[in-house]
Formats: C-alpha cells, sequence, structure tokens
C-alpha cells in the first residue's frame, strides 16, 4: 500500500528483520511503512499486551456500538 503513495515500504516476517529494518526507515528521513504480519491471537491469554485500534472518538455512529460489542468478547477484558 505504501509504496502505491511512493512511500518506502518494507515487510517484516521474522523478529530478527526488524530492528534493521527500522532503521533503514528512520534513516530515510521519509515517510515509510513496515508491514509485520501478526496473529492478535497466537500469543495466548498468558502474555500481556494487546494491539487493539480503537474507532475514532469523533465517530459516532453503528461502528463504535460494533466495536464496543466485539472487544467485549476478547479474551484480553
Amino acid at each position: 500500500m505504501g509504496r502505491a503513495f511512493g512511500i518506502e515500504s518494507w515487510k517484516v516476517n521474522d523478529a530478527a528483520s526488524l530492528e534493521p529494518t527500522l532503521r533503514k526507515a528512520v534513516q530515510s528521513g521519509a515517510p515509510a511503512v513496515i508491514e509485520v504480519p501478526t496473529d492478535r491471537d497466537a500469543a495466548g491469554p498468558w502474555v500481556p499486551g494487546w494491539w487493539d485500534f480503537p474507532i475514532p472518538a469523533y465517530i459516532k455512529d453503528e461502528r463504535q456500538d460494533e466495536y464496543d460489542r466485539i472487544r467485549a468478547t476478547e479474551q484480553h477484558l
């Protein structure tokens, strides 16, 4: 997606590649996209941390209600 907008982009598939890729992105001095595929359920309930991208507060329609309904069923609560 980043490349479609002319932005330098990388995909990181393993932990060892993350730091060098982040360094490249920062050193570029320009906007950058780093794709890090994740599985939000892979860590399991014993590992702290959560990737959560809520609906922005300015959105006050059914999307917020749907987000709240689905979030209430997630394992991290």
